[in-house]
């Protein structure tokens, strides 16, 4: 006997209205964690000296021009 995601959808929220402090606990300690995550990782990264690059358009552009400038080159040497 299979129960459908919408009854189960049900039964947990009846069981989350049902304790409300339990569910404010629940909810406030994914927000502290999620927090303290965001927050050590800014730190780390600031801190540290091999920080992760930030992603820029920069060397695409210059592949492209490369890229370009070696197709010229080879039209005017044949």
């Amino acid at each position: 006997m299979t129960i459908s995601t919408d009854n189960k959808n049900r039964a947990t929220l009846y069981l989350l209205r049902r304790n409300p402090v339990l569910t404010a606990m629940m909810v406030s300690s994914l927000v502290l964690g999620i927090t303290a995550l965001v927050a050590a990782f800014t730190v780390w990264r600031a801190s540290s000296s091999c920080s992760i690059p930030r992603k820029t358009v920069f060397p695409y552009v210059v592949r492209v021009v490369e890229a370009t400038a070696a197709s010229a080159c080879r039209d005017e040497c044949t």
